[in-house]
């Protein structure tokens, strides 16, 4: 644990960019993928490896690299892992072949593969569970301003030139020398862990719950969301990656509004109840998207980040309410690893579909899809989630 010695702030603030860098891979990149596909002139329905090789490495990794933060220190993980991330991610500027990109996006994705994951442990590390939810909620918030300014950014590097948007990862070669600043006092490791404990995190029936719906809210968030609205806006409305950069700024900044408050709706209507309202919310944009205009797809986006930045900082703080102090990082970086499997297979399955499925100049088809899984996913979540519905209507 931290002394009291240590800026607390100082702290959460380095916690803050440790979240940035965790979501620059993902967030910053999209807006690029049209270019990109022109450039190493290859179709749509290939480009999400991208968005899949990065993902990949944390599913194996990230539970690893938890249980290893559990064993060690937070520092043995995370000060590598930036470096790789600052150096892999800057290399894939000077790809010469989508072939080449390819490999360095894994590369880069074992950088990052720990950061989703430690920062929210940090959290846990440095503050009472009293004040959790409330600095668990302003973390997502600064990672919904995050998700929402690097598209944008992203976006007027991509009209510079398609590999300039690989320029941004070298900030965290600053992080991970803030990092050595801030946590001089190594978190106390903890011997006696065994390995096991990252499959005994199955055992509780929460995280199972929790599983589930963090699984199927990447499906749709990354594999049909964040890959294909680009292309939506170019084949629709004729749009450039700035104007991509732009709504999905609105999207993330809407996530972020919803996150600062995260404390209070945990307080009306429970973390339980989030997912209940997500994945409903999840269901409505994606039945509509197809049918919007341009100007209507602000809002819809708007809705969807909304819905987003709640129900992400609600699992991460159901999970620290369910672990300890011997066991957060590794129960923390599995929930993670289920993230990242979403993440990984949501782009593939996705692309395998559009490729199948999608009319040529078209991803409307791939919105249909996302309409289908978003209101099996609201299904799925009432039936787990049916005791709690049942008490509530019950007192109510």
């Amino acid at each position: 644990m931290s002394t009291m010695k240590e800026n607390k702030k100082f702290q959460f603030f380095v916690i803050t960019l440790i979240t940035l860098a965790s979501v620059l891979g993902i967030t910053s990149v999209p807006p690029a993928f049209p270019a990109i596909a022109e450039h190493f002139n290859v179709p749509i329905d290939k480009i999400g490896i991208l968005m899949g090789v990065f993902t990949m490495p944390g599913i194996i990794l990230t539970p690893i690299f938890g249980y290893l933060a559990d064993k060690y220190s937070r520092h043995t993980i995370l000060i590598p892992a930036l470096l790789i991330f600052a150096i892999a991610g800057f290399a894939c500027s000077f790809a010469e072949s989508f072939q080449a990109l390819v490999i360095l996006r894994f590369i880069e994705g074992i950088g990052v593969a720990p950061l989703g994951a430690l920062n929210v442990s940090l959290i846990g590390d440095v503050f009472e569970k009293k004040d959790i939810s409330r600095f668990t909620g302003y973390n997502n918030t600064v990672l919904s301003i995050g998700t929402a300014s690097f598209p944008l950014l992203g976006g007027f590097l991509t009209a510079i030139s398609w590999n300039t948007v690989f320029y941004i990862p070298l900030f965290t070669i600053l992080v991970a020398i803030l990092f050595t600043i801030a946590f001089k006092t190594k978190h106390v490791s903890n011997t006696n862990i065994s390995f096991r404990n990252l499959l005994d995190s199955f055992k509780i029936a929460d995280f199972r719950k929790i599983s589930i719906m963090n699984f199927l809210s990447y499906i749709l968030l990354i594999g049909c969301l964040f890959t294909y609205i680009p292309f939506h806006f170019k084949y629709q409305f004729g749009l450039t990656s700035k104007d991509t950069g732009l709504y999905l700024f609105v999207m993330s900044f809407s996530a972020a509004i919803s996150s600062f408050f995260l404390y209070r709706v945990i307080d009306l209507i429970s973390e339980k109840g989030i997912m209940i309202v997500k994945f409903f919310f999840f269901s409505v944009v994606f039945i509509s998207l197809p049918l919007l205009s341009k100007e209507m797809i602000f809002p819809a986006l708007a809705l969807f980040g909304f819905a987003f930045g709640m129900g992400f900082p609600g699992l991460q703080y159901w999970i620290l309410n369910i672990s300890n102090d011997s066991n957060r990082a590794s129960m923390i970086s599995t929930h993670r690893a289920v993230s990242q499997i979403g993440q990984t297979v949501g782009p593939i399955i996705i692309g395998i579909y559009a490729a199948n499925f999608a009319q040529p100049n078209s991803v409307v088809e791939i919105f249909e899809l996302g309409a289908i899984i978003s209101v099996l996913t609201l299904l799925i979540s009432i039936f787990m989630l049916k005791k709690y519905i049942y008490n509530n209507i019950k007192e109510f």
